[in-house]
C-alpha cells in the first residue's frame, strides 16, 4: 500500500511538471513580444506587407493606402480581430491588444498624413 502511494505521488509529480512546461510554452506563444519589438516592428512585419503608405503608389498593395485613413486603437483592433475584405483576421495569439495599441500609435505619428 505504501509503495503504491509512493508510485502515485511520483506519477503525479511528473504529470504536474509536464503540465507546467506546457503552460509555459502556451504563455510564451501568446506573448507577441517574442515576435514584435514594438508597434513599428509589428507594422513592418505584418501591416506593411499589404498596405501602402505612399499615396497608393505601391504596385504590390492589396489593402488601402493607410496614410490617408486615420484609425484610433479601437477601430484598428476591430479590423485586426475581424478582418475586412481581403484582410484576414488576426487573433490575440498572433497580435496582442497591447501591440495593436502600439501599431495605432505608430500609425498616427508616422503613417497618417491627413488630407
Amino acid at each position: 500500500m505504501k509503495a503504491t502511494m509512493l508510485r502515485l505521488a511520483a506519477v503525479a509529480a511528473v504529470a504536474l511538471s509536464a503540465q507546467a512546461a506546457v503552460a509555459e510554452t502556451i504563455t510564451e506563444r501568446l506573448d507577441d513580444r517574442n515576435y514584435f519589438a514594438d508597434g513599428k516592428d509589428a507594422w513592418d512585419k505584418v501591416c506593411a506587407r499589404c498596405h501602402t503608405t505612399v499615396d497608393g503608389k505601391t504596385d504590390q498593395s492589396v489593402g488601402p493606402d493607410l496614410s490617408q485613413i486615420e484609425y484610433d486603437a479601437d477601430t484598428l483592433k476591430h479590423f485586426v480581430r475581424n478582418g475586412h475584405l481581403a484582410m484576414p483576421a488576426f487573433s490575440a495569439s498572433h497580435i496582442s491588444d497591447a501591440t495593436i495599441v502600439e501599431i495605432a500609435d505608430y500609425m498616427a505619428k508616422n503613417i497618417y498624413k491627413g488630407e
